[in-house]
């Protein structure tokens, strides 16, 4: 299994997407109103996969609705 971490965007925790925090912009996301996260992705790929190999995965999962993550697998040989 291969654990990978995937950039995603949510509302900011400490404003809570309203970019403002006692009137002024808010610090924790610098008045944006959303926070840059990394939610990990566990990928499973079978043994004897071949080089070459495309993986998509759909990322609806982490709230990405018609994003998809596409693994390129590239087998090559130790010593």
């Amino acid at each position: 299994m291969l654990r990978l971490g995937v950039p995603v965007f949510a509302p900011c925790t400490r404003c809570a997407g309203t970019e403002h925090t006692w009137g002024v912009a808010c610090l924790a996301c610098m008045g944006q109103g959303v926070s840059e996260q990394e939610k990990i992705v566990a990928v499973r790929i079978r043994p004897q996969v071949r080089h070459g190999t495309i993986l998509e995965m759909p990322l609806c999962g982490l709230g990405l609705h018609n994003f998809y993550l596409s693994l390129h697998i590239a087998v090559t040989s130790w010593g």
